[in-house]
């Protein structure tokens, strides 16, 4: 009964949360409101995942945030295993912009809501387009906020850290700026998928016509089926635990594997001392 009742407050938050604090970022964007430290777009994202981790139970605990750098902006590196990985980070960072995913700025509201507060969309099939999402990330650090990304380059169901993309070691490279990486660790024990719909849109080629890597229902317990893409699953209260690892610094000339080898040894690492599985 008590997962029942916080699946129904979880869509009914996120629902409210999504219309009243999107459709305050785009009024504010269409107004001209600057996007300045403690402002509204900056607290927009904080705020809705506040409201969402709410919602269902989730505590984020954070260890280590006096290793980000002060009075610079740099690039969050983390891994990523739950969707709600990306509201714990969001409620906790100063002032960030994450890459994400393309399919989501077509969800009404929320995506014009992202577009408002500025984050950056990378179409994840496409490398020029992916590598143009970076030219934007490297504006909005120019611009003084850091950016968030996830190196692996999609949400994965396990620890083992998955090959990185170069992307965002070329940026971090180009921008100058240093990478803090982050090891979240927790939400993966919320729910078992049974079929979380990405065979299925393989075989019918669903990526093609409508964009999406995964069918929109999933099959997982204890939920049963659930609607999707963007929440094919709903976790148990679980806690989450976000590990923020010293800075590495980027500098000019360095080689960008080199870099990405290094940044994902490090987070393999502290995952393995959490004993993440």
């Amino acid at each position: 009964m008590i997962s029942f009742f916080r699946t129904v407050l979880l869509f009914v938050t996120a629902f409210f949360a999504t219309f009243f604090i999107g459709s305050a970022a785009i009024i504010g964007a269409l107004l001209g409101v600057k996007d300045k430290p403690g402002g509204l777009f900056e607290n927009a994202p904080r705020w809705w995942s506040a409201a969402v981790l709410w919602a269902v139970g989730i505590k984020v605990r954070v260890h280590g945030m006096e290793k980000i750098p002060s009075g610079e902006p740099h690039i969050f590196a983390s891994n990523h295993v739950s969707w709600f990985d990306v509201p714990a980070l969001a409620k906790v960072l100063p002032r960030y912009k994450f890459v994400a995913k393309a399919e989501l700025f077509k969800v009404p509201i929320f995506g014009k809501g992202m577009r408002a507060v500025g984050m950056i969309e990378i179409q994840r099939e496409n490398r020029k387009a992916a590598f143009g999402a970076y030219e934007v990330a490297a504006e909005r650090i120019r611009a003084g906020n850091s950016v968030v990304v996830f190196p692996e380059g999609t949400r994965g169901h396990d620890y083992p850290l998955r090959p990185f993309k170069k992307g965002p070691f070329v940026l971090a490279i180009a921008a100058g700026v240093p990478i803090v990486p982050i090891v979240a660790q927790g939400a993966h024990r919320s729910a078992w998928i049974l079929h979380d719909g990405r065979g299925l849109a393989d075989a019918i080629g669903l990526h093609r016509w409508a964009r999406l890597d995964r069918f929109p229902v999933a099959l997982a317990l204890p939920w049963g089926l659930g609607l999707g893409p963007w929440l094919p699953y709903l976790p148990l209260p679980f806690p989450i635990r976000l590990r923020v690892l010293p800075a590495i610094d980027a500098p000019a000339g360095e080689d960008p594997t080199r870099l990405r080898e290094h940044v994902r040894a490090r987070m393999q690492a502290a995952l393995d001392d959490l004993g993440a599985s």
